[in-house]
């Protein structure tokens, strides 16, 4: 039976803000999505923006308490879902599946071209992280992108036909909802009791209380999935961009803080920080 609550609007400037505004609302439920598709004002990272076509696309905000969730490992979150959300994505569409990845820190692709973005807002209380929203666009049934993102395309550029936004989102979010609930996130949570039963794609959930130990390892499992659906984490150099510096590097791995580790070419191991490097994509035609 599902745990999770939804909320549908008919349009709104952004549903990451939507969520801010009414906090309040979303207190007593244990996971709420809240989503539309018209968003007028979607945000990125930064001052980044997100667009999307009216009724072409799906965008959720997916709310929650992960109040187990040491702020340092805040990360894990952004891990969680990004798995979520590519295991439907190969899922649905079988036949791309190994053309989907994530794109440190959070992006979703498909090959070389972006197909979504997550937004992650968090609010700590204390020494824990009290709500966390989960801002999520995915391009579902858009065919032409007129602003200037680079590299854009939508589900129905890659298949040729429509898909439902909606069971798509509701897909996902029931996905992550189940992982962290495995994951022993929130303060009422279920879970197997052994960590080779919590899997991501399926099992049985009792209701128990996830220890510390089992939680770290659960942990350890979403990381490990992370990597191994990392874009161009394939052991191969590819262009990166620090500052006006292109450089040939490969991924060594992407650290529990969110922190991405390259090996250039020159034999150069260095840490980065969002913001800090830039991945060197094609640019669309």
């Amino acid at each position: 039976m599902s745990t999770v609550s939804y909320h549908q609007l008919a349009e709104i400037a952004s549903t990451n803000s939507y969520v801010m505004e009414n906090i309040g609302n979303y207190a007593a439920e244990s996971v709420a999505v809240v989503f539309t598709e018209s968003q007028t004002a979607g945000r990125g990272m930064g001052s980044n923006s997100w667009e999307s076509e009216a009724g072409r696309n799906i965008a959720f905000s997916i709310v929650f308490h992960p109040t187990k969730v040491k702020p340092a490992e805040q990360f894990v979150i952004s891990m969680a879902v990004s798995v979520a959300i590519v295991r439907v994505l190969q899922e649905m569409f079988a036949a791309e599946k190994n053309r989907f990845s994530i794109k440190w820190p959070n992006d979703i692709y498909w090959k070389d071209r972006k197909l979504g973005g997550i937004l992650i807002e968090n609010a700590l209380k204390g020494s824990c992280i009290a709500t966390s929203i989960l801002g999520i666009g995915i391009n579902v049934n858009q065919e032409k992108f007129l602003s200037d993102a680079p590299n854009p395309v939508s589900l129905k550029q890659i298949t040729g036909e429509e898909s439902n936004g909606i069971s798509l989102m509701k897909a996902m979010a029931e996905r992550f909802s189940e992982m962290q609930r495995q994951m022993g996130m929130t303060e009422k949570t279920a879970s197997e009791g052994r960590l080779d039963e919590i899997t991501i794609d399926s099992g049985r959930l009792d209701e128990i209380t996830v220890d510390d130990g089992l939680r770290e390892k659960s942990y350890d499992k979403v990381r490990a999935e992370y990597h191994s659906l990392l874009f161009r984490n394939d052991n191969h150099y590819h262009p990166f961009k620090e500052g006006t510096e292109t450089f040939q590097a490969k991924i060594v791995r992407v650290q529990n803080n969110g922190k991405l580790f390259l090996l250039k070419e020159s034999g150069e191991e260095k840490e980065y920080w969002l913001k800090e490097v830039e991945y060197i994509t094609p640019k669309k035609n």
